[in-house]
């Protein structure tokens, strides 16, 4: 089994926190910069504190979650069927680290967040009062899976060089991983634009 076999294993098996700190230190082996970012950016997150996330970073689609909004009463905010077109507005796209993503995975209830970001542009575009985000465990396993898909399909593309790789000396874990600390923080008219900003660069 050549390295590229074994890298692939792993990533269908095991969890990315585990598989993706080997991805990273394959990626700088093969010189695949675009690649090893991308690994940065899942294990240390898209946050401010991550030094890989840049201001023309977006948080990808493949990270949102949908879930409903409520208000410090605990009341749901629902759109009404002339505002199909805002349905946007009830996901959530999931800054945080892998790991972090994984433990939210195995929660027993329902997870929330409070994100005034968004609430601030709910209050000004809608005259909606919310503050949070409520989401179901599932949908951050999903979110994980959707990371697992995507490493797959990355390391396609540098696969002869992968599999150049000897098998016996094949890069362990980067050790700047571990400087990488994952964190929390996690319409119509131009309000999905605005939206998406939201997700764009260091937040």
């Amino acid at each position: 089994m050549n390295a590229y076999d074994q890298l692939s294993l792993a990533l269908e098996t095991d969890a990315p926190s585990r598989t993706l700190p080997r991805l990273l230190s394959i990626a700088n082996t093969v010189d695949a910069p675009i690649l090893a970012k991308w690994v940065r950016l899942e294990l240390g997150g898209y946050l401010a504190s991550n030094p890989a996330m840049t201001e023309d970073d977006v948080v990808p689609e493949y990270r949102a979650v949908a879930g409903t909004w409520r208000d410090d009463f605990g009341r749901m905010f629902v759109l009404r069927p002339d505002q199909a077109d805002l349905s946007f507005v009830n996901e959530l796209r999931l800054r945080e680290g892998i790991a972090e993503l994984e433990a939210l995975a195995t929660a027993a209830g329902p997870l929330s967040i409070r994100h005034g970001d968004f609430a601030a542009l709910l209050k000004r575009n809608l005259d909606i009062d919310v503050s949070t985000f409520e989401f179901e465990p599932r949908s951050v396993a999903q979110v994980i899976s959707n990371v697992r898909m995507h490493a797959l399909d990355s390391v396609c593309e540098y696969r002869d060089a992968i599999s150049a790789i000897p098998v016996d000396s094949s890069p362990g874990p980067s050790n700047e991983i571990l400087q990488l600390k994952p964190g929390v923080y996690g319409i119509s008219l131009d309000l999905k634009a605005l939206w998406r900003r939201v997700f764009k660069g260091r937040g």
